[in-house]
């Protein structure tokens, strides 16, 4: 009888450890919510309920909002991939420890173009269409106030509309009767803030560009770029400080530039085809690489000049480049680091996509736009 007992009050304890095990398991546990932000500087989080520990099943509601010029982007790290990480607020239950980030992204929008050097009639009478997009894009209440206007070359070419610049009534207007002014003041209008070197722009000579783009009482708002260009032989007065802003490279030229939108700085890089030698008046520049060259030697010249912008702590990069050949920026891509945006010019090549309108004349697009491809 004794033995019977001493058995049922062993079964009772055990039962009664069971027990107290049960109760204390999930709903006392506690884990730890830590909340990161891509960068302070681009937004906050709110926590709702407050805190850093939370109880097992606890739900907690993140609110990320973005300070302007950024946007949020996605959620990253410990998280349910339930298709909500684009949100800007999500409810998590606190089940494990969680790292979870905000991540925010700056839009900037890039209005570009490139060899605006055809058909005289036609472009002179597309200039105000041109125009009009240029200020309505500028306008935009989104992305407006975040844009900037590039070019990547052949922004000029002998013909009417570029002596037309020597004309006394021309140069009322612009300030200068050099040849080429006259489009580089229609430029100025638009906005733009650097264009790479085209090989239209040296078909008078190199003297012949210089003067079109600081003479007399003109000069362009912006700066022609070419990192694999020396230009001192040529250009000894306007060479730039590479890495200044694009304001005090005014009617100069440089490897690369910077200019701030919204606070933000966007650094810009040129770089011209090493044929220019073949197909335009150099003069004395000198242009690398040299003969033979392949996309390796090339890139080896430009990456110095984005190297020097990241060093700088900005990273956000355009190259614009001017190769003649689209296939040539597309090798780039892959090859370059730290660059961003490739704007290419000399190949004529028309992009475009479901959204896009053809100018009359034209039948169809030659490739999609944008091109996107990874480093």
């Amino acid at each position: 009888m004794l033995n019977k007992k001493l058995i049922a009050i062993m079964l009772i304890f055990a039962a009664f450890i069971i027990g107290c095990d049960d109760s204390s398991d999930d709903e006392d546990k506690k884990y730890t919510l830590t909340v990161v932000s891509s960068d302070d500087a681009q937004g906050s989080i709110a926590v709702s309920p407050s805190g850093t520990i939370f109880k097992s099943g606890t739900v907690v509601t993140l609110t990320a909002t973005a300070t302007s010029p950024y946007s949020f982007y996605k959620w990253t790290g410990n998280i349910p991939l339930d298709g909500n990480q684009t949100q800007s607020s999500i409810q998590i239950t606190m089940s494990k420890n969680r790292t979870v980030t905000a991540n925010f992204l700056f839009n900037l929008q890039l209005l570009h173009f490139a060899d605006i050097d055809g058909n005289e009639e036609t472009a002179l009478a597309s200039v105000d269409e041109f125009s009009a997009l240029v200020d309505g894009f500028k306008k935009d209440s989104t992305y407006g106030g975040n844009t900037i206007v590039v070019s990547s070359g052949d922004n000029i070419i002998p013909g009417p509309r570029y002596f037309a610049s020597e004309k006394d009534a021309v140069e009322t207007i612009t300030g200068s009767d050099e040849p080429g002014s006259a489009d580089h003041y229609i430029l100025n209008q638009l906005g733009v803030v650097a264009s790479a070197v085209g090989n239209h722009e040296l078909d008078m000579s190199p003297g012949e560009f210089d003067d079109s783009i600081n003479k007399d009482d003109f000069m362009t708002t912006f700066p022609y770029l070419a990192c694999n260009i020396d230009f001192s032989a040529e250009f000894s007065s306007l060479v730039g400080v590479d890495g200044s802003e694009y304001t005090e490279l005014a009617g100069k030229v440089a490897k690369y530039t910077v200019v701030t939108v919204n606070n933000v700085k966007i650094g810009i890089v040129g770089a011209s085809t090493p044929d220019l030698g073949t197909i335009t008046s150099i003069g004395d520049l000198v242009i690398t690489p040299s003969d033979d060259w392949e996309a390796d030697d090339l890139a080896d010249e430009i990456q110095p000049s984005v190297d020097a912008l990241k060093n700088a702590g900005i990273d956000k990069i355009i190259l614009l480049a001017h190769m003649q050949k689209i296939s040539i920026e597309k090798s780039l891509a892959t090859k370059l680091s730290g660059v961003d945006i490739i704007v290419s010019g000399g190949s004529n090549t028309r992009m475009g996509d479901d959204n896009d309108t053809l100018f009359p004349g034209d039948t169809a697009f030659d490739e999609d736009y944008p091109f996107v491809t990874t480093d």
